[in-house]
């Protein structure tokens, strides 16, 4: 028995390109999500701030937390 023409091409070369659509999308907005979380948590940091002293402080201090590596890792 040949199972050379039970499936047409197009079926199985599709899965993969669907896959990796719905992956993309998922991760897309996952990515999406954690920037507005940074964003909000930034935004709520700088509104604490008294003067435009304090507030000029916590931008720069902000600035170096983004120049910092960031390691990802269990220890």
């Amino acid at each position: 028995m040949a199972l050379s023409g039970s499936w047409p091409s197009g079926v199985i070369a599709s899965r993969p390109s669907r896959f990796r659509a719905a992956w993309k999308r998922i991760s897309d907005y996952l990515e999406l999500n954690d920037w507005q979380r940074r964003v909000r948590r930034e935004e709520a940091y700088l509104a604490q701030s008294a003067s435009l002293e304090d507030l000029e402080r916590r931008m720069r201090d902000l600035d170096r937390e983004d120049r910092r590596p960031r390691f990802i890792g269990y220890f």
